[in-house]
């Protein structure tokens, strides 16, 4: 039997044309089917709450009966492995669920944790799709107890009406589209809507000082939503004509873009190979040309297969490297030096090795056939990858320390000598890309846990203080971090930390956005250390991120939509410090 993570979700060719006519149809239809009818439901974790963990059994009962009765569903009965799977899940016991859910015959499953507040009581609701790997998340709050079974009942109806398509009564409705579209700019939990309602725009976006605005960020440029799911960003002068491209990557497609008049237009594409899953994309002029290389960091199935590819101009790409079998990116060594680093698989190298990036992490060199050779081994501590480090001189002191973002997600920082000195207590650094063929597409797969890679770790001077800072992405996981297989996020942000002599402290962040932020850029302007009574500029930041295509995308086989976008971040005084904090 092929496990329901592994299985591949078959009804969405049938339903497609149904989605074209109506959209409730085709939820009512999904509802109906009896291979989905059935839904595990399991006992909340009550683990954080509090002095409210009496109210699990209740709480747990008036959820599981009103969803059933409201999206029309049966609850799976309480047998041996619903048993031990909700034992598993109140007790964030993970070998247990692993085990639990490698038995389990439903495709879905409703779980919740139940967290005390300092003013009330937060709900967290979760429904699984093993079929397809996706995850949703429904939330309420309540000040009090009082406010239990109204929560509870606004539950109920979010999962009905956003999964199984039910239709909530008039009366129920929480607010209507004109009361939300007052809402703040990136404050809501509903980016599909408000893209519908025009609450996102293009207005000044502000990252607030803990002081005083001593850093903004103004959009000064945007693209359209477009059809492809972005995997990638990077920008420079491609090929040596004073103008800044703005490069991009799906997984089938290479983008070209200049800025020009507050907008993104894209100048040049290139269809890649097909079958192809992309996971990161670098530039650099290694060759020292003057034209920067894009290297594309790729994969067939399981099999590394990366390239490096040449843009002189409209209609003039062409391949330095082809089919690399080699996890790569383009490197500058403390000592000044610019390498190709390389990771690969070790799946096959013994009966027992399914390591997707087993090997060391190599320094390669360009082969005569359009290949490369290995020229020798980075010196990297255990847990580093070809994806989640990078060399900066932190301190200033002309010795390059290493940062590294480990599976954990946590920041690590090693000294010019290999040693740890410090330990991030945030997570950073989480995305939903990871190696190799997709969980529904191969049976192999069953006992693998994914291997994520790390979003994309930045050293550059933000501030103009001659130091080192690391940007880096800050996604929000919704999901427990106990189902290795499954990320969902809700809204992401970058961030820029500081070596503040004893670790790194966050310099500033970007407001949170309700879209999964995929990759950025940032590229530096001005004068290093500049004072003036305005604002100097101290660079422009580039990002791409996601927008769900449909609210459909986590059953039908939609890729999501994608955005850039520029800001302008500026500072009134690059060598003052300061803490920027969350708006």
């Amino acid at each position: 039997m092929i496990h329901p993570y592994r299985k591949i979700c078959n009804i969405v060719f049938v339903f497609v044309f149904a989605v074209v006519i109506s959209i409730g149809c085709c939820l009512s239809a999904l509802a109906d089917d009896s291979s989905i009818s059935q839904v595990a439901f399991l006992p909340f974790n009550v683990q954080d709450a509090g002095d409210y963990a009496y109210l699990q059994d209740g709480v747990t009962s008036m959820l599981a009966s009103r969803v059933a009765a409201r999206a029309g569903i049966a609850i799976a009965s309480r047998t041996e492995g619903v048993a031990k799977l909700g034992q598993a899940w109140t007790a964030s016991q993970k070998q247990l669920f692993d085990q639990s859910l490698k038995n389990l015959q439903t495709q879905l499953i409703i779980a919740g944790t139940m967290i005390s507040l300092d003013n009330g009581i937060r709900f967290d609701v979760y429904l699984f799709d093993l079929q397809s790997g996706k995850a949703r998340k429904f939330s309420a709050e309540t000040k009090s107890v009082n406010g239990i079974l109204a929560s509870v009942d606004d539950l109920s109806w979010d999962i009905s009406e956003q999964f199984f398509g039910k239709t909530r009564p008039v009366v129920q409705r929480k607010k209507n589209i004109e009361e939300e579209s007052n809402a703040l700019r990136f404050q809501t939990p509903h980016p599909e809507r408000d893209f519908k309602t025009g609450i996102i725009s293009s207005n000044t976006d502000k990252i607030t000082s803990l002081e005083s605005v001593d850093f903004t960020a103004v959009t000064i440029a945007g693209s359209k939503k477009m059809d492809m799911e972005l995997r990638g960003l990077r920008v420079a002068d491609l090929n040596a004509d004073d103008v800044q491209e703005i490069v991009a990557v799906s997984d089938k497609k290479l983008i070209v873009l200049h800025s020009e008049n507050e907008t993104l237009q894209i100048v040049d594409t290139l269809d890649l190979p097909r079958n192809l899953k992309v996971y990161a994309l670098y530039l650099a002029d290694i060759n020292e040309n003057g034209i920067s290389d894009i290297y594309i960091s790729a994969s067939v199935g399981d099999v590394p297969a990366s390239f490096v590819i040449e843009w002189k101009g409209k209609g003039q790409f062409s391949y330095l490297l082809a089919k690399v079998p080699y996890y790569i990116r383009p490197l500058i060594l403390p000592n000044g030096q610019s390498v190709i680093a390389g990771q690969k698989d070790t799946i096959g190298s013994d009966e027992n090795s399914t390591n997707l990036l087993g090997s060391p992490v190599y320094h390669l060199v360009p082969g005569s056939k359009k290949d490369v050779l290995v020229e020798g081994i980075l010196d990297l501590p255990d847990g580093a990858n070809i994806f989640n480090f990078v060399y900066a001189d932190l301190d200033n002191d002309k010795m390059y320390e290493l940062v590294v973002v480990d599976k954990e997600n946590k920041m690590k920082v090693y000294s010019h000598d290999g040693s740890l000195i410090w330990v991030s207590e945030q997570d950073y650094g989480l995305s939903e890309s990871y190696l190799g063929a997709s969980f529904v597409d191969q049976d192999d797969t069953l006992d693998r846990e994914a291997v994520y890679v790390t979003s994309r770790l930045l050293a550059v001077d933000v501030n103009g203080d001659s130091r080192t800072d690391i940007i880096v992405g800050k996604n929000k996981l919704t999901t427990p971090k106990f189902f290795k297989n499954i990320r969902s996020f809700e809204g992401g942000a970058a961030v820029a930390l500081t070596w503040n002599g004893s670790g790194m402290s966050e310099m500033w962040q970007t407001v949170k956005v309700n879209s999964y932020l995929a990759d950025y850029d940032f590229i530096v302007e001005g004068i290093a250390g500049k004072q003036e009574e305005n604002d100097s500029p101290a660079g422009k930041f580039y990002t791409v991120t996601h927008v769900e295509a449909s609210q459909l995308s986590f059953l039908l086989p939609f890729e999501n939509q994608s955005r850039l976008q520029v800001f302008k971040i500026s500072s009134k005084n690059r060598e003052k410090k300061v803490q920027i904090i969350k708006p």
